[in-house]
């Protein structure tokens, strides 16, 4: 079983104390595709995205379906936002549409968000770490997460 397998069957008994560890991403989260999906994960990470940040070796995101097949997401992906670093670009693809792998695109979601990292970023004290986190955790749509925004480097990869 692997991680992602994991998290979408804990996430019933998560969320029964009020967090989650899996979630069906909404459709307003869809930017378009990415062709050549063997490159498009270096080229993103060339040019500022990262995998998600850790705690334990255990990568602090949720697994993501995808809410037309149901597929866990192939690769997520963060990239800092220079001019605020205590938000990010959070993006999901999938390799797989419709239950067969594609060969020539990549699926890509992506929302603006604070982010989940447990530690000081940019000059926070303890209270503003923990209440950065608070609203990662429970954001309010529009307000603290963003459905659907995505950053110039993906828009210029996007086929559509």
């Amino acid at each position: 079983m692997t991680l992602k397998q994991l998290k979408k069957r804990l996430n019933p008994v998560a969320q029964k104390v009020g967090y989650y560890t899996a979630y069906e991403i909404s459709l307003k989260e869809y930017v378009g595709t990415i062709s050549d999906p063997w490159q498009a994960k270096a080229e993103l990470e060339q040019r500022g995205y990262e995998s998600p940040p850790t705690v334990m070796g255990i990568e602090l995101t949720a697994a993501k379906t995808h809410p037309q097949t149901g597929n866990t997401h192939d690769v997520t992906l963060r990239r800092i936002d220079p001019d605020n670093p205590r938000w990010q670009w959070h993006i999901h693809m999938w390799l797989h549409d419709g239950g067969t792998v594609s060969v020539d695109h990549v699926i890509v979601f992506s929302h603006y968000e604070m982010r989940p990292d447990f530690k000081r970023i940019d000059g926070e004290d303890a209270a503003e770490m923990l209440g950065r986190l608070q609203i990662h955790y429970r954001p309010e749509y529009n307000v603290d997460y963003f459905q659907g925004r995505a950053d110039p480097v993906v828009k210029d990869l996007v086929n559509d």
